[in-house]
């Protein structure tokens, strides 16, 4: 296993830098960090560093992971208004598609996640790369929708 040389912190404009290396063959590793993903190397090898050597765009990319949450309601007299007819449905499926052919139809083999809500009608799916996702709920006989099925999220 790899020796720990050297620890650093990126500043503002996320630059690092290590200083006063010796010759040698280097593993530069980050730290994982919570809510964001690596879309770049993990780690960059860096074989035989030679005498007065210096190494740039030695660079590493992340990007934060995001949400989507939304609530499943029952609107009694269907009008979408603010009437204070609606309550929460618990345990409807909500599905979540990447829409990566940017078609905004819901392809099965899209499908990123699955989820129900919960007894405030509440759903909501964590730990999604950017991108454009559809949001889909479950169609029931007996239920008829007054809002969109499917939501378009840029």
């Amino acid at each position: 296993p790899a020796e720990q040389v050297a620890q650093t912190t990126t500043d503002a404009n996320g630059a690092y830098q290590f200083t006063g290396l010796l010759p040698g063959d280097y593993l530069i590793k980050e730290e994982s960090q919570s809510g964001w993903t690596n879309v770049s190397p993990v780690q960059i090898d860096q074989d035989n560093l030679t005498s007065g050597q210096n190494l740039t765009d030695q660079d590493f990319v992340n990007v934060e992971l995001g949400s989507i949450s939304g609530h499943k309601l029952e609107d009694a007299d269907g009008s979408l208004g603010t009437t204070g007819d609606q309550t929460p449905v618990e345990n409807w499926t909500i599905t979540l598609y990447k829409d990566d052919n940017h078609d905004n139809i819901a392809d099965p083999a899209e499908q990123v996640a699955q989820t129900t809500t919960d007894a405030n009608g509440a759903y909501q799916f964590t730990g999604l790369l950017p991108g454009d996702y559809l949001i889909k709920e479950e169609s029931q006989s007996g239920w008829t929708n007054v809002s969109p099925v499917q939501i378009d999220q840029d």
